[in-house]
């Protein structure tokens, strides 16, 4: 964890505005310091994003804590709880991670 004086007491989402389409995908990420909660929900066609998704934080030096997950008619939400280490986060590493998350769902596949 990070030492006192460097973590952060407060916690913000950061995600894109919420479609109804049930068919697009949608990330929501959650930072509470060097924790961060990531919420993914997407189609049965979308399982991959979730695999990318755990790839990425693997990437990025996140230690998966948890992760959840609950089926709905087409939709799956995964609810994902990741740890970043310590020399990562006091660099801005969860603004990196933000960013390729929302690449990664949000921005068109060449």
């Amino acid at each position: 964890m990070a030492s006192p004086s460097t973590a952060s007491s407060s916690s913000s989402y950061s995600a894109l505005p919420i479609t109804h389409n049930r068919n697009v995908p949608e990330l929501k990420i959650k930072e509470m310091g060097p924790a961060v909660e990531v919420v993914l929900t997407t189609g049965l066609e979308d399982r991959s994003l979730f695999y990318d998704t755990i790839r990425i934080l693997n990437e990025e030096r996140a230690e998966i804590i948890n992760v959840s997950y609950s089926l709905l008619d087409n939709t799956i939400l995964y609810s994902l709880h990741a740890e970043i280490e310590d020399v990562v986060f006091d660099f801005g590493g969860t603004k990196k991670l933000i960013e390729r998350l929302n690449q990664l769902v949000y921005e068109p596949k060449n």
